[in-house]
C-alpha cells in the first residue's frame, strides 16, 4: 500500500482507539507504529548499499524496484504473533496493545492489498517464507507491468 493510504487507515484505527480508551497517548502510539512500520523499506535501501538524504530517490528505488533482495524486517506475521503472545501472557498496558494494533492493521491492510498487485505469494509476509526464497525480488514480487 501506498504511504498515504497507511496514514488513512492509521487515522480511522487510532481514533477507534481513543474511542474505546479514551487516550489520546495510546491513539498516537497505534498511528505512528502504523505508518513508521515502514522504516524497515529504508533499512533495505541502505542495506543495497545506498543512501540518499533525498527522498525521491530512496521513493524511486522503492516504486521501480531496484533491488535484488527484499528483507523487510519489521513486516513479518511472526513479530506480530510473538508481540501478541507476550501482550497476553504478560497482561501489558494499553500503549504496548496500541502499538501492536498499529502494526498488525499495517501488515494485514498490505498482506490483503499487496497480494492482488504485487506479491507472488501473500506468505511473503513471513519473513521465514522470505529467508527460504533467499530474500529474492524475482521469487516474491511479480514482474512490473508495462505500461
Amino acid at each position: 500500500m501506498k504511504p498515504e493510504h497507511h496514514i488513512i487507515a492509521s487515522i480511522v484505527v487510532s481514533s477507534a482507539i481513543y474511542f474505546f480508551f479514551n487516550s489520546i497517548s495510546a491513539a498516537l502510539i497505534s498511528f505512528v507504529s502504523g505508518v513508521f512500520i515502514d522504516i524497515d523499506h529504508f533499512l533495505d535501501y541502505i542495506l543495497h548499499g545506498k543512501f540518499s538524504l533525498h527522498l525521491k530517490d530512496y521513493y524511486l528505488f522503492s516504486l521501480e524496484r531496484q533491488f535484488s533482495k527484499i528483507y523487510l524486517f519489521f513486516h513479518s506475521f511472526e513479530i506480530i504473533i510473538l508481540l501478541w503472545v507476550m501482550i497476553s501472557y504478560f497482561k501489558l498496558n494499553l500503549f504496548r496493545i496500541a502499538f501492536v494494533i498499529g502494526l498488525t492493521q499495517h501488515l494485514i491492510l498490505d498482506s490483503i492489498f499487496n497480494s492482488y498487485t504485487v506479491l507472488i505469494n501473500p506468505l511473503a509476509y513471513f519473513f521465514a517464507f522470505r529467508a527460504a526464497k533467499g530474500f529474492r525480488k524475482e521469487l516474491l514480487f511479480k514482474e512490473i507491468e508495462e505500461a
